[in-house]
């Protein structure tokens, strides 16, 4: 044998003359793999130059001075390259690539892929771990990431912190100067908790969480002046907010109580002193008991509304119970008081469980009553009903009042002599109306009289004239149920005085004047 099997080193022979060359040359290749470093393992040919003692891995396709080299490590020796085999176990540093080596039977690994950390007492990262912390790290960041599907992961990433019974601790702790501050987890239960330290030797706990209903607990009550309720649970919170209401307690903040009321409030207009009177562009929600007959915020629940530049309520919005408990109306009040001390809302309607509306009434009986006159905004601009949406029937203790100006008419002057006979052929009829008699029968249906609007169109016809062009007669949009058809508004006394003069046949209107 002339060399060793795994770095090829050469051996001295018995009875070998100069003998100090092989043993240089032996010297000089283990100096060359003793902590080997490789400058760059990509170039397929040599750099120009390379210093004495340097070395390189040979990429495949190699050429010029490292052709049919690939896979070797050429190193500079002696203004020359002399190549060495890597054999299994060679460890070599690549320095372009800050990487460590390690040489497996057919190819390079990085180390880290195949040295395996496992039960080690103690790592730690840019500092030194010890006892106490046996896993220590001295950085400005780190970075968790998970691993994906497509590196055979499920692309999830959990942090787990497991502790060994319920009485134990399992948390993370924040710290200035190596002092704590604030602690979060299980802290000696089961209830996710956190606790918070000024100086790191007593603790407050902020809050607890229940793991079986998720309630959380306050370690401390928000005070009322501040905006609380002065209870640490919900339902304190809740017993505590409705006894301050019935009670007619104060609590000032964004969420108030003020004389039994809950105010919210909204948007940047803020003034407390106008608790108690009223808000600025706000909602006051009123939660007192149901019952009572007058005044606001007294039947079970109430909105009122406030003036911007005042400390007053000018409108409120309120519940009013009907006669079973699931029934209810609403109530609208207004503010009419001029004095800048008044509170009072006077009522300005209400609408009842039965859709029922009351104007200047607290109980209507019908859809819409009314507790005063009512009139139009305009004068004679404005409609009640119209020819296809008629009033079936109007009760009222005297007849309608139709007012008559010259101003406003353009007289043409007296009927002429076919209009009088036109009347002349109409007479009075009595008649029961189609839709009581469909609901009542013949006998229950009362009987009427008055003239007929066809009879009247067709007594006009008969004496030249155009039924239309009155106001007796004329042609509408009105229901099938009319004929389409105004009835005639005409008075019968009118023409009366000239009725004589004429007849009129019983098969058709004939008109014999002139």
């Amino acid at each position: 044998m002339t060399q060793t099997p795994r770095a090829g080193l050469p051996l001295l022979a018995a009875a070998q003359a100069q003998k100090h060359v092989t043993h240089n040359e032996a010297l000089v290749v283990l100096d060359a793999l003793t902590g080997l470093c490789i400058l760059d393992r990509d170039l397929t040919e040599p750099p120009s130059g390379a210093a004495e003692g340097e070395c390189w891995l040979v990429a495949a396709g190699a050429t010029g001075d490292w052709a049919d080299e690939d896979g070797q490590i050429a190193c500079r020796i002696d203004g020359g390259w002399r190549f060495l085999s890597p054999f299994p176990g060679l460890v070599a540093y690549v320095a372009d690539e800050a990487r460590l080596l390690i040489r497996r039977a057919a190819d390079w690994a990085d180390v880290t892929t195949i040295v395996a950390f496992g039960d080690l007492e103690a790592i730690g990262i840019g500092t030194a771990a010890d006892t106490d912390n046996p896993l220590s790290a001295r950085l400005n960041s780190a970075l968790l990431a998970a691993r994906t599907v497509a590196e055979g992961g499920d692309g999830d990433l959990r942090l787990t912190f497991n502790k060994e019974t319920a009485g134990d601790t399992a948390s993370l702790i924040f710290q200035t100067g190596y002092s704590g501050r604030a602690e979060a987890g299980l802290l000696g239960s089961d209830g996710f908790a956190v606790k918070v330290s000024a100086d790191g030797a007593a603790w407050t706990q902020a809050l607890a969480i229940a793991p079986s209903t998720g309630a959380v607990t306050l370690g401390v009550a928000l005070p009322v002046g501040s905006g609380g309720t002065g209870a640490t649970t919900a339902p304190d919170a809740l017993a505590g907010l409705g006894g301050l209401a019935k009670a007619g307690g104060t609590m000032t903040g964004p969420l108030e109580f003020s004389n039994g009321y809950v105010v919210v409030r909204l948007g940047a207009q803020f003034d407390p002193s106008d608790v108690g009177n009223g808000f600025r562009g706000g909602i006051l929600l009123s939660a007192m008991e149901s019952g009572g007959t007058t005044g606001e915020g007294q039947f079970g629940g109430s909105i009122a509304f406030a003036g911007i530049n005042t400390n007053r309520r000018r409108a409120a919005i309120t519940t009013v119970e009907g006669p079973d408990a699931d029934q209810a109306g609403l109530v609208f009040f207004g503010r009419n008081a001029t004095t800048t001390s008044s509170n009072l809302l006077n009522e300005l309607f209400r609408v009842l469980y039965n859709g029922h509306v009351g104007l200047g009434t607290t109980t209507p009986t019908e859809r819409l009553t009314v507790a005063g006159n009512v009139a139009p905004a305009t004068d004679n601009a404005r409609t009640l009903g119209s020819a296809a949406l008629r009033w079936s029937t109007v009760h009222a203790a005297s007849g309608t009042i139709n007012t008559s100006d010259a101003r406003q008419k353009q007289v043409r002057g007296r009927l002429s002599e076919a209009e009088l006979a036109a009347w002349a052929l109409v007479r009075p009829q009595v008649f029961r109306w189609l839709d009581a008699v469909a609901l009542k029968g013949d006998d229950g249906a009362r009987l009427h009289a008055g003239y007929v609007a066809q009879e009247v169109a067709e007594a006009f016809a008969a004496c030249g004239l155009d039924p239309g062009r009155t106001g007796c007669s004329a042609p509408t949009r009105s229901p099938p149920s009319s004929g389409g058809r105004r009835p005639a508004r005409c008075g019968a006394r009118r023409c009366g005085a000239r009725r004589g003069r004429w007849r009129r046949s019983r098969s058709a209107a004939r008109c014999r004047c002139g």
